[in-house]
């Protein structure tokens, strides 16, 4: 091997090697200040849909609620605890019309996926499930 070829080898390698160690550490960090960036915003992502959800069921509470509060349901609920072990008395089919009528007139409720009135032991409440299950007392 000639002098010459060794002196390009030698000054390539001693160009090469510098610029190998800068492209790794330029690409680690790269790599390192990209996967922060896409963190924040999924983090950022989280909170907002987080909230979104917190808002829908707040809403979702405060109609509950109006609607726990309303006449038909005061004068309906009790029938439908007296009769819960004969549905088919028509004094129970009554009652449950009239809640079922309520309940259809209020639109957010109405896109839930089951909402159901329950009486456990004397004390009323209504029950909403959709993918978890919320007691609202």
């Amino acid at each position: 091997m000639s002098i010459r070829l060794k002196l390009i080898i030698m000054f390539l390698a001693i160009a090469l090697i510098p610029l190998l160690l800068f492209n790794s550490i330029t690409f680690t960090n790269y790599k390192n200040s990209l996967e922060a960036s896409r963190l924040s915003q999924l983090r950022d992502l989280v909170t907002f849909r987080a909230e979104e959800i917190e808002a829908y069921f707040g809403k979702l509470k405060a109609e509950i609620e109006i609607v726990q509060h309303s006449y038909s349901v005061r004068k309906n609920l009790p029938v439908l605890a007296r009769l819960a072990n004969n549905p088919v008395d028509p004094e129970f089919l009554t009652a449950k019309k009239m809640l079922d009528d309520v309940l259809r007139k209020t639109p957010s409720i109405e896109g839930c996926l089951t909402l159901c009135w329950l009486i456990p032991k004397g004390r009323s409440f209504i029950q909403v499930i959709l993918n978890i299950t919320q007691k609202i007392f």
